[in-house]
């Protein structure tokens, strides 16, 4: 089954959960896949929590940003899979 997505940028959870329960609204019968795009700190305690507020507000998906260097998305990236995917695989 199609869906279209729609994806936030720049919106904190309260802010995301509001758009996105209206873009639902207004959906009518299409199915609409609601994300967020979200600023990660390479922080896993802090970014754990990120990712969980936007997934109680209500995002199916995250596009997470790392930074614009390597220096910098490189261990934010690895932090990620090792610390915080592990998180939300058990929270489950």
């Amino acid at each position: 089954t199609r869906s279209d997505v729609w994806q936030s940028v720049g919106l904190d959870p309260s802010g995301f959960k509001t758009s996105a329960a209206w873009i639902r609204e207004h959906a009518g019968k299409r199915r609409v896949e609601v994300g967020a795009r979200i600023i990660l700190s390479g922080k896993p305690d802090a970014d754990l929590e990120q990712v969980k507020q936007y997934q109680e507000a209500g995002a199916e998906h995250i596009c997470a940003y790392f930074g614009k260097r390597v220096e910098d998305f490189v261990p934010g990236m690895r932090s990620f899979a090792r610390e915080i995917m592990p998180a939300l695989s058990s929270a489950r």
